[in-house]
Protein backbone atom coordinates (compact mmCIF):
# COMPACT_ATOMS: atom_id res chain seq x y z
CA UNK A 1 0.00 0.00 0.00
CA UNK A 2 1.60 3.34 -1.22
CA UNK A 3 0.61 6.89 0.09
CA UNK A 4 0.92 10.24 -1.42
CA UNK A 5 0.75 13.17 0.00
CA UNK A 6 -0.50 16.44 -1.86
CA UNK A 7 -1.90 20.16 -1.41
CA UNK A 8 -5.06 21.72 -3.12
CA UNK A 9 -6.37 25.19 -3.68
CA UNK A 10 -10.12 25.04 -3.39
CA UNK A 11 -12.12 28.42 -3.98
CA UNK A 12 -15.96 28.87 -2.70
CA UNK A 13 -18.46 31.48 -2.49
CA UNK A 14 -21.35 31.37 0.07
CA UNK A 15 -24.29 33.51 0.37
CA UNK A 16 -26.08 33.63 3.35
CA UNK A 17 -29.58 35.22 3.67
CA UNK A 18 -30.69 37.38 6.04
CA UNK A 19 -34.31 38.88 6.01
CA UNK A 20 -34.69 42.85 6.33
CA UNK A 21 -36.80 45.63 5.46
CA UNK A 22 -35.58 48.47 3.71
CA UNK A 23 -37.27 51.85 4.90
CA UNK A 24 -36.93 53.26 8.54
CA UNK A 25 -33.32 51.26 8.83
CA UNK A 26 -31.73 54.38 10.10
CA UNK A 27 -31.93 54.74 14.54
CA UNK A 28 -30.78 53.37 17.38
CA UNK A 29 -31.14 49.58 18.26
CA UNK A 30 -33.64 48.47 20.57
CA UNK A 31 -33.72 48.86 24.04
CA UNK A 32 -35.77 47.46 26.49
CA UNK A 33 -36.65 47.86 30.44
CA UNK A 34 -39.57 47.56 32.66
CA UNK A 35 -41.80 50.85 33.46
CA UNK A 36 -44.16 51.66 36.45
CA UNK A 37 -47.20 53.89 35.60
CA UNK A 38 -46.48 57.27 37.30
CA UNK A 39 -50.19 59.03 36.70
CA UNK A 40 -50.88 61.06 39.93
CA UNK A 41 -52.94 58.82 42.55
CA UNK A 42 -51.55 55.82 41.26
CA UNK A 43 -49.95 54.57 44.10
CA UNK A 44 -49.42 52.36 45.77
CA UNK A 45 -50.65 49.84 43.36
CA UNK A 46 -49.40 50.35 39.62
CA UNK A 47 -49.26 48.60 36.67
CA UNK A 48 -46.12 48.10 35.17
CA UNK A 49 -45.30 47.07 31.33
CA UNK A 50 -42.28 45.99 29.05
CA UNK A 51 -40.77 49.29 27.28
CA UNK A 52 -39.34 47.66 23.85
CA UNK A 53 -38.36 50.79 21.48
CA UNK A 54 -35.68 51.07 18.45
CA UNK A 55 -34.96 49.16 15.46
CA UNK A 56 -35.15 45.52 15.49
CA UNK A 57 -31.25 44.10 14.98
CA UNK A 58 -30.19 40.68 15.51
CA UNK A 59 -29.25 40.84 19.20
CA UNK A 60 -32.88 42.06 20.04
CA UNK A 61 -34.01 38.62 21.15
CA UNK A 62 -31.03 38.93 23.57
CA UNK A 63 -32.26 41.94 25.04
CA UNK A 64 -35.94 40.84 25.32
CA UNK A 65 -34.86 37.79 27.27
CA UNK A 66 -32.72 39.74 29.90
CA UNK A 67 -36.27 41.67 30.44
CA UNK A 68 -38.77 38.77 30.67
CA UNK A 69 -35.77 37.20 33.27
CA UNK A 70 -36.01 40.07 35.33
CA UNK A 71 -39.94 41.09 35.01
CA UNK A 72 -39.96 36.78 36.51
CA UNK A 73 -43.13 35.66 36.53
CA UNK A 74 -44.90 38.58 36.25
CA UNK A 75 -47.07 38.87 32.57
CA UNK A 76 -46.63 42.14 31.89
CA UNK A 77 -47.45 43.86 28.72
CA UNK A 78 -44.77 44.72 26.07
CA UNK A 79 -45.75 48.17 24.49
CA UNK A 80 -43.44 48.42 21.21
CA UNK A 81 -42.40 51.54 19.21
CA UNK A 82 -40.33 50.75 16.44
CA UNK A 83 -39.37 51.15 12.72
CA UNK A 84 -38.53 47.65 11.91
CA UNK A 85 -35.68 46.16 11.13
CA UNK A 86 -34.12 42.16 11.20
CA UNK A 87 -37.11 39.55 10.35
CA UNK A 88 -35.45 36.57 11.83
CA UNK A 89 -35.04 38.85 14.98
CA UNK A 90 -38.79 39.80 14.99
CA UNK A 91 -40.29 36.41 14.59
CA UNK A 92 -38.37 35.27 17.43
CA UNK A 93 -39.06 37.77 19.78
CA UNK A 94 -43.08 37.47 18.73
CA UNK A 95 -42.31 33.59 19.75
CA UNK A 96 -40.95 34.29 22.80
CA UNK A 97 -43.85 37.14 24.04
CA UNK A 98 -46.22 34.06 22.93
CA UNK A 99 -44.49 31.97 25.00
CA UNK A 100 -44.99 33.85 27.94
CA UNK A 101 -48.55 34.73 27.33
CA UNK A 102 -48.27 38.41 27.18
CA UNK A 103 -49.94 41.10 25.76
CA UNK A 104 -48.60 43.64 23.04
CA UNK A 105 -49.75 46.93 21.90
CA UNK A 106 -48.07 50.06 19.55
CA UNK A 107 -47.68 52.90 22.33
CA UNK A 108 -44.74 55.37 23.08
CA UNK A 109 -43.53 55.78 27.03
CA UNK A 110 -42.76 59.28 28.07
CA UNK A 111 -40.48 58.96 31.34
CA UNK A 112 -40.23 60.65 34.70
CA UNK A 113 -36.63 61.36 35.09
CA UNK A 114 -34.38 59.71 32.91
CA UNK A 115 -34.43 56.97 30.35
CA UNK A 116 -33.14 53.69 29.63
CA UNK A 117 -30.91 54.91 27.27
CA UNK A 118 -29.48 57.59 29.66
CA UNK A 119 -25.67 56.26 30.63
CA UNK A 120 -26.33 58.38 33.97
CA UNK A 121 -29.41 57.09 34.81
CA UNK A 122 -29.72 55.39 38.07
CA UNK A 123 -33.14 53.83 39.83
CA UNK A 124 -33.65 53.26 43.85
CA UNK A 125 -33.41 50.73 45.68
CA UNK A 126 -37.34 50.92 45.88
CA UNK A 127 -38.25 51.22 42.30
CA UNK A 128 -37.04 47.56 41.69
CA UNK A 129 -35.58 47.87 38.40
CA UNK A 130 -38.50 49.70 37.42
CA UNK A 131 -38.41 53.40 35.37
CA UNK A 132 -41.17 55.33 35.71
CA UNK A 133 -43.17 57.16 33.17
CA UNK A 134 -46.77 56.67 30.96
CA UNK A 135 -48.04 55.41 28.21
CA UNK A 136 -49.03 56.85 25.22
CA UNK A 137 -50.94 55.56 21.74
CA UNK A 138 -50.47 59.10 19.88
CA UNK A 139 -47.22 59.37 17.68
CA UNK A 140 -46.70 55.43 18.01
CA UNK A 141 -45.52 53.60 14.91
CA UNK A 142 -44.72 49.96 14.31
CA UNK A 143 -43.30 49.40 11.01
CA UNK A 144 -41.83 46.43 8.29
CA UNK A 145 -40.61 43.95 10.44
CA UNK A 146 -42.33 45.18 13.81
CA UNK A 147 -45.87 43.99 13.26
CA UNK A 148 -44.48 40.27 13.40
CA UNK A 149 -43.60 40.80 16.94
CA UNK A 150 -46.39 42.70 17.73
CA UNK A 151 -48.40 39.35 16.85
CA UNK A 152 -46.73 37.53 19.14
CA UNK A 153 -49.08 39.47 21.57
CA UNK A 154 -51.91 36.95 22.94
CA UNK A 155 -54.33 40.50 23.49
CA UNK A 156 -52.95 43.36 20.72
CA UNK A 157 -53.81 46.69 20.37
CA UNK A 158 -52.54 49.37 18.07
CA UNK A 159 -54.94 52.37 17.31
CA UNK A 160 -55.74 55.27 14.86
CA UNK A 161 -53.75 57.45 16.59
CA UNK A 162 -50.73 55.22 16.16
CA UNK A 163 -49.10 54.14 12.71
CA UNK A 164 -48.83 50.49 11.66
CA UNK A 165 -47.22 49.90 8.12
CA UNK A 166 -46.41 47.06 6.09
CA UNK A 167 -44.22 46.54 2.98
CA UNK A 168 -41.76 43.90 0.65
CA UNK A 169 -39.58 41.44 1.94
CA UNK A 170 -36.26 42.64 1.00
CA UNK A 171 -33.68 39.69 1.28
CA UNK A 172 -30.07 40.72 2.01
CA UNK A 173 -27.72 38.09 0.47
CA UNK A 174 -23.71 38.37 1.94
CA UNK A 175 -21.60 37.10 -0.24
CA UNK A 176 -17.38 36.34 0.96
CA UNK A 177 -15.11 34.46 -1.61
CA UNK A 178 -12.95 32.35 0.83
CA UNK A 179 -9.66 30.38 -0.48
CA UNK A 180 -9.42 26.81 1.21
CA UNK A 181 -6.44 25.01 1.35
CA UNK A 182 -6.94 21.01 1.59
CA UNK A 183 -4.89 18.02 2.26
CA UNK A 184 -5.64 15.18 1.24
CA UNK A 185 -3.70 11.42 0.57
CA UNK A 186 -4.67 8.58 -1.71
CA UNK A 187 -4.84 5.55 -0.02
CA UNK A 188 -5.64 2.52 -2.45
CA UNK A 189 -6.32 4.92 -5.07
CA UNK A 190 -9.09 6.86 -2.89
CA UNK A 191 -8.59 10.21 -1.30
CA UNK A 192 -8.77 11.02 2.05
CA UNK A 193 -9.35 14.47 3.33
CA UNK A 194 -6.67 15.12 5.92
CA UNK A 195 -7.30 18.91 6.97
CA UNK A 196 -8.79 21.89 5.35
CA UNK A 197 -7.70 25.47 6.37
CA UNK A 198 -8.95 28.88 5.32
CA UNK A 199 -5.59 29.91 3.01
CA UNK A 200 -7.39 33.42 2.20
CA UNK A 201 -10.41 35.52 2.34
CA UNK A 202 -11.79 38.38 -0.35
CA UNK A 203 -14.10 40.96 -0.05
CA UNK A 204 -17.76 41.13 1.28
CA UNK A 205 -20.57 42.30 -0.95
CA UNK A 206 -23.98 42.13 -0.31
CA UNK A 207 -26.82 41.95 -2.98
CA UNK A 208 -30.76 42.50 -2.30
CA UNK A 209 -33.51 41.05 -3.80
CA UNK A 210 -37.68 41.40 -3.20
CA UNK A 211 -38.39 38.22 -4.41
CA UNK A 212 -39.55 36.40 -2.16
CA UNK A 213 -38.09 32.49 -2.42
CA UNK A 214 -40.72 29.29 -1.50
CA UNK A 215 -38.42 28.83 2.43
CA UNK A 216 -39.01 32.23 3.24
CA UNK A 217 -42.21 32.52 2.22
CA UNK A 218 -43.41 29.21 4.11
CA UNK A 219 -41.52 30.41 7.09
CA UNK A 220 -43.89 33.96 6.93
CA UNK A 221 -47.21 31.93 6.20
CA UNK A 222 -46.12 29.28 9.13
CA UNK A 223 -45.32 32.21 11.85
CA UNK A 224 -48.60 33.86 10.95
CA UNK A 225 -50.61 30.54 10.83
CA UNK A 226 -49.42 29.93 14.22
CA UNK A 227 -49.77 33.59 15.52
CA UNK A 228 -53.67 32.90 14.74
CA UNK A 229 -52.63 35.88 11.98
CA UNK A 230 -54.41 35.44 8.79
CA UNK A 231 -52.08 34.42 6.27
CA UNK A 232 -53.75 37.48 3.44
CA UNK A 233 -51.31 39.28 5.92
CA UNK A 234 -48.42 38.25 3.83
CA UNK A 235 -50.23 39.19 0.72
CA UNK A 236 -50.83 42.87 1.91
CA UNK A 237 -47.25 42.88 2.90
CA UNK A 238 -46.04 41.92 -1.16
CA UNK A 239 -48.71 44.59 -2.29
CA UNK A 240 -46.26 47.46 -1.18
CA UNK A 241 -42.72 48.35 -2.62
CA UNK A 242 -39.98 47.93 -0.03
CA UNK A 243 -39.13 51.83 -0.64
CA UNK A 244 -42.79 52.83 0.12
CA UNK A 245 -45.00 51.79 3.45
CA UNK A 246 -48.70 50.92 3.66
CA UNK A 247 -50.08 51.96 6.68
CA UNK A 248 -52.96 49.12 8.05
CA UNK A 249 -56.18 51.28 9.25
CA UNK A 250 -57.92 49.63 12.57
CA UNK A 251 -60.67 47.88 10.67
CA UNK A 252 -58.22 46.04 8.75
CA UNK A 253 -55.46 45.19 11.03
CA UNK A 254 -58.91 43.38 12.67
CA UNK A 255 -60.13 41.65 10.03
CA UNK A 256 -56.38 40.41 9.27
CA UNK A 257 -56.32 39.61 13.46
CA UNK A 258 -53.43 41.09 13.52
CA UNK A 259 -55.24 43.07 16.53
CA UNK A 260 -57.65 41.78 18.54
CA UNK A 261 -60.01 44.20 19.20
CA UNK A 262 -60.64 48.05 19.01
CA UNK A 263 -58.66 50.12 22.00
CA UNK A 264 -55.56 51.95 22.26
CA UNK A 265 -52.27 50.33 23.61
CA UNK A 266 -52.21 52.41 26.87
CA UNK A 267 -55.84 50.65 27.82
CA UNK A 268 -53.09 47.84 28.86
CA UNK A 269 -51.48 49.74 31.50
CA UNK A 270 -53.96 52.61 32.88
CA UNK A 271 -54.06 53.06 36.34
CA UNK A 272 -57.51 52.25 36.27
CA UNK A 273 -57.20 48.48 36.16
CA UNK A 274 -55.23 48.53 39.14
CA UNK A 275 -58.28 49.67 41.20
CA UNK A 276 -60.80 46.87 39.80
CA UNK A 277 -61.74 43.92 42.57
CA UNK A 278 -59.19 41.96 40.57
CA UNK A 279 -56.33 43.93 39.85
CA UNK A 280 -54.77 42.81 36.46
CA UNK A 281 -52.05 40.78 36.40
CA UNK A 282 -49.30 43.55 35.45
CA UNK A 283 -49.88 45.31 38.79
CA UNK A 284 -47.47 45.70 41.83
CA UNK A 285 -48.04 46.82 44.91
CA UNK A 286 -45.79 48.90 46.70
CA UNK A 287 -44.58 48.04 50.50
CA UNK A 288 -45.64 51.63 50.97
CA UNK A 289 -48.54 53.94 50.22
CA UNK A 290 -45.77 56.31 49.49
CA UNK A 291 -45.33 56.91 45.16
CA UNK A 292 -41.86 55.72 44.45
CA UNK A 293 -39.46 58.51 43.19
CA UNK A 294 -38.56 58.54 39.51
CA UNK A 295 -35.14 57.40 38.10
CA UNK A 296 -32.30 59.85 38.64
CA UNK A 297 -29.22 61.05 36.96
CA UNK A 298 -25.91 59.82 39.18
CA UNK A 299 -24.05 63.10 40.16
CA UNK A 300 -20.54 63.42 38.13
CA UNK A 301 -17.56 62.62 39.29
Amino acid sequence: MRKWLFALLALSVFSVPALAGTAQQDGQAMVFSIVRNAAPGCEPNCPEWIFAEGKIVGNSPSGLKRILKQAGKRRLPVLINSPGGDIDAAIAMGRMIRARGLDTGVATTRFKGCTPRDPDCRLPPQSQGAYSGNAYSGGAFCMSACPLMLAGGIERLASPWSYVGVHQVTTVYREAKVTYKTRYRIVDGKKEIVDRTVASRGPTRTRTTTKLSKPIRKKLIGYFSEMGIRTATLDVMLSTPPNEMRQLPENEMLELKLITRFGTADMLVASAICRQAVPAANCRATMTAQAIPGPVKAPKP
